[in-house]
């Protein structure tokens, strides 16, 4: 899971260099966009990869049980780069994407903790 959630922040750091394209060039100029470094094609090219790879890794270790933290950890990381960071929504679903990554690494831990302790906070498939 430690990879998959590695996988999956990075994707959206490349997602943030895309969606602020605009806003870095005058902001930020000396970022990967901006700077040449990286064309917005290429940084949507990598985010997309990168959340692949985070969803596979994730299926890998225990099937339902990682893709039922990752999947909404990924729609979260989009929809805030996309569309939520700029409104009253955007500090929720950055909480709601840590909050989400969190519960991935307790899912994963789960079966080596005694039940009481995790039991209540995370639904098992």
């Amino acid at each position: 899971m430690t990879a998959s959630s590695i996988c999956l922040y990075w994707g959206g750091m490349a997602l943030n260099d895309y969606a602020d394209a605009v806003v870095d060039a005058v902001e930020r100029p000396q970022r990967p966009g901006p700077s040449g470094r990286i064309s917005r094609r290429s940084a949507l090219a990598v985010a997309s990869g990168l959340t692949r790879a985070g969803l596979g890794l994730a299926a890998v270790p225990g099937r339902r049980r990682g893709l039922a933290t990752e999947v909404p950890l990924a729609g979260l990381v989009w929809a805030y780069d996309l569309a939520l960071k700029s409104t009253p929504a955007g500090p929720a679903a950055m909480a709601g994407a840590r909050a989400v990554d969190v519960l991935a690494g307790t899912r994963s831990l789960a079966p080596a903790l005694p039940r009481p302790s995790w039991w209540a906070c995370t639904p098992t498939p």
